[in-house]
């Protein structure tokens, strides 16, 4: 009794009706989860670690030192990315940060079309919504480190590898393959990730 009072109570609130205009409300999520990351995002200074990719975009952008000699303790992706925002804004902390606002933002979509791939539209907005607001990644996309972005290629690349083997569409299997290589040049750590997916792709294709 109690479930179906609930059920009528979403009824009456038109809530699936909601659910089913998802471009509008997806964009709204999509609005609010780039605001919470890109509000005041300069408005403090570089914390130590940030610190680190400051000096690599710098000796990149301005001296033309490549990230291999300068950050041979991370691979060079990051940096590289990051000097589009640097010759675009300058060096300094917005610039730096900026580009993990939008990979940032751009996960929060990916949450949606895994949760739509995997379950259902409604689902993937509830994950979006839920990826949009939390807080340990709201909080990384407003520093210049590379986890977010390191983490959206990550998620992009089991995205692709899921999409293959639920639509059978192989160009998507070796866009996969590109996006991990991405990753990989993002952080080395990437391949611990990808290759526990693996483990657990080839565990379920035996079980069955």
């Amino acid at each position: 009794k109690i479930f179906k009072n609930i059920s009528t109570l979403i009824n009456n609130m038109h809530i699936k009706n909601i659910f089913k205009s998802n471009f509008l409300l997806l964009l709204l999520i999509l609005i609010f989860a780039f605001i919470l990351r890109f509000y005041s995002l300069s408005s403090t200074n570089f914390y130590p670690d940030e610190a680190i990719y400051y000096f690599a975009a710098k000796d990149f952008v301005e001296n033309k030192i490549s990230p291999w000699y300068t950050g041979i303790w991370q691979p060079p992706m990051f940096t590289w990315i990051n000097s589009v925002s640097v010759r675009a804004f300058g060096l300094n902390e917005f610039s730096m940060r900026f580009p993990t606002v939008i990979f940032g933002t751009l996960t929060v979509l990916l949450v949606y079309f895994g949760g739509k791939l995997w379950f259902n539209r409604q689902n993937g907005l509830i994950a979006s919504i839920i990826m949009a607001v939390l807080p340990l990644h709201i909080i990384y996309s407003r520093i210049a480190l590379n986890d977010v972005m390191l983490t959206f290629f990550v998620v992009l690349s089991i995205y692709l590898a899921e999409y293959y083997f639920k639509k059978s569409w192989k160009p998507a299997l070796y866009l996969s393959g590109i996006v991990f290589s991405i990753a990989f040049l993002i952080k080395y750590n990437a391949i611990v990730v990808w290759g526990l997916y693996w483990l657990i792709v080839l565990a379920y294709t035996l079980a069955k």
